[in-house]
């Protein structure tokens, strides 16, 4: 009887063990896939400027106006011009070692005569990879997860998507809501939108778990533009006139004296075109400090490291670049 105690307790031991060591084994996958993860491909602020600049590891990685919009990348200080592809593309996103980006390409079954599909490539350009079959828009990669707008044939939203990274060809594309929406913006777990009705009018700011559940309602005001930084939402409402309210709901306000066509925010700045003669600005996001940084006609602000990436109408649209402070101000 006592020998036979030993000898179960010495299996029970023994299969202990391995429990252990199977158990250590799974453990050790998650640390694994953690690593891969990202946090987001871009800035909040540029995805909806467009994201035609991002950055990575040192590259500015941009939309070239000058060469059909195709892809570049480049060092800070301008040097190593890096040409990455040769299609119009934009909503660049940069993460976990891979470049993702919209392409365009014809279309037959569209009434604008062509669709933007979302690619992947390394950052040297190679392994171009398509990975969705829709017409889509505003993408924002985060945490492994492609979150973006699809359009019609009409080239109007139809829905608020996702689609994990590893998955090619469309595969594993999931509807977020019943919602449509222009601008999307991934922070913290939450998808924040415009929601438009049956005409693509905007009627109000709403947020949504990345799971597609919690559909909240933040604002009714209608926007045409929106970007979300530190626990609040930016807007311009239709009369373009700034706004910001809690990424909860909670204290809407507006800037009476600031009206936009764009706008990015960073750092405690609010950066926007303004309507009065277009040109860039920037103000604090309580309201003061409003301060003109430029005399060019812009459209779009992306920034980058330091540097506000805008196009320059009054030059064709070219890719310009100045520091935060307006200073430096040059064609890239």
């Amino acid at each position: 009887m006592n020998r036979g105690r030993k000898l179960m307790a010495a299996l029970l031991s023994l299969l202990l063990l391995l429990l252990l060591l199977l158990s250590g084994c799974a453990g050790s996958s998650i640390p694994q896939q953690e690593s891969t993860a990202v946090t987001s491909g871009n800035t909040t602020g540029n995805i909806s400027n467009g994201a035609l600049v991002a950055y990575a590891d040192g590259w500015v990685y941009y939309r070239n106006p000058s060469d059909n919009y195709s892809l570049y990348k480049m060092r800070d200080d301008g040097s190593e011009r890096t040409k990455l592809n040769d299609t119009m593309s934009d909503s660049i996103n940069v993460a976990g070692g891979w470049v993702y980006y919209r392409s365009r390409a014809a279309s037959t079954e569209t009434l604008n005569g062509f669709v933007y599909y979302i690619y992947k490539m390394n950052p040297d350009g190679s392994e171009q990879t398509k990975l969705g079959g829709d017409n889509s828009g505003a993408l924002n990669v985060v945490d492994g997860w492609i979150y973006y707008v699809a359009r019609d044939n009409s080239d109007n939203p139809s829905g608020i998507y996702r689609m994990h990274v590893d998955f090619a060809d469309g595969l594993g594309q999931a509807r977020l809501g019943d919602d449509v929406a222009y601008f999307i913006n991934v922070v913290d777990g939450w998808v924040y939108y415009d929601a438009l009705d049956n005409n693509a009018n905007s009627t109000g700011i709403y947020k949504l778990r990345t799971d597609g559940s919690g559909r909240t309602e933040l604002s009714n005001v209608s926007v045409q533009f929106l970007t979300v930084a530190d626990d609040w939402v930016y807007y311009l409402d239709q009369g373009g006139t700034i706004g910001k309210v809690k990424t909860d709901g909670s204290g809407q306000t507006t800037f009476g004296d600031a009206s936009g066509s764009f706008l990015n925010v960073a750092d405690g700045w609010i950066y926007y075109v303004n309507t009065d003669d277009n040109c860039i600005y920037k103000m604090r996001t309580d309201g003061s400090g409003n301060t003109k940084l430029n005399d060019n006609t812009s459209y779009t602000i992306n920034i980058v490291n330091g540097w506000i990436y805008y196009l320059n109408q009054d030059d064709n649209r070219a890719l310009y670049r100045m520091k935060l402070d307006g200073s430096n101000n040059q064609a890239v």
